[in-house]
C-alpha cells in the first residue's frame, strides 16, 4: 500500500471513529432517552399507586405514616431516585421480612420497622411505623446508634434534598 492510501485510510478510519465519539457525546446526549433526567426538572412520574401502599400495610401488617405514604403516591423529586426510597412494594415487603427474619446473622428487626430504601452501601433507611420517625442503621444493626435520625419522615426528605443538591 502506498504512503498516501495508508494516509487516506487514516484520516477515513480517524473521522469514522471520531464522528461516532462527537455523535454520542454532543447529538445524542441533547436528545434525551429513558434513563436521563433533564437538568431543571423538578420531578419524575410516580411509580406506585395506593394499591401498592395498601399491599405492603397489609403484608407488613403496619400501617405507614401518611408522610411517607403520601410521598410514595406523589411525584419525586429528580434528586431522589428508586434506590434511596424504594418505589416498588415487592422490593420494601421483600427487604423489611428478610430483615425482620435477621438478615445475615443480624437481629430481627421490630415489626414497627419498614425498610424504605438505602444508598447501596448495606446501611438501610427504616421507618418506624411506631412513632414516625426514620433512621438509617449501621449495616442493618437497630441495636447500634443510628448513622442518622429524623423525628419525621419530612425532615428526611428535606435533609436528603438538600445534600443531593450541594
Amino acid at each position: 500500500m502506498s504512503s498516501i492510501a495508508a494516509f487516506f485510510l487514516t484520516i477515513f478510519l480517524f473521522l469514522i471513529f471520531t464522528a461516532t465519539v462527537f455523535y454520542f457525546v454532543f447529538y445524542r446526549s441533547k436528545e434525551g432517552g429513558d434513563d436521563e433526567r433533564v437538568e431543571g426538572s423538578e420531578a419524575v412520574v410516580r411509580v406506585m399507586d395506593v394499591s401498592d401502599v395498601k399491599l405492603i400495610e397489609q403484608k407488613l401488617g403496619v400501617v405507614l405514616p401518611k408522610e411517607y405514604a403520601d410521598f410514595l403516591l406523589c411525584e419525586r423529586p429528580v434528586c431522589i431516585d428508586s434506590t434511596a426510597i424504594i418505589d416498588y412494594a415487592p422490593a420494601i415487603i421483600g427487604a423489611t421480612l428478610e430483615y425482620r427474619r435477621g438478615a445475615d446473622g443480624l437481629p430481627m428487626w421490630p415489626d414497627s420497622y419498614v425498610y424504605i430504601g438505602d444508598e447501596s452501601d448495606a446501611c438501610p433507611y427504616v421507618i418506624d411505623c411506631f412513632d414516625g420517625s426514620v433512621m438509617q442503621l449501621d449495616k442493618g444493626d437497630f441495636r447500634k446508634p443510628p448513622i442518622s435520625k429524623f423525628e419525621r419522615f419530612d425532615d428526611f426528605i428535606s435533609f436528603y434534598i438538600n445534600v443531593m443538591n450541594e
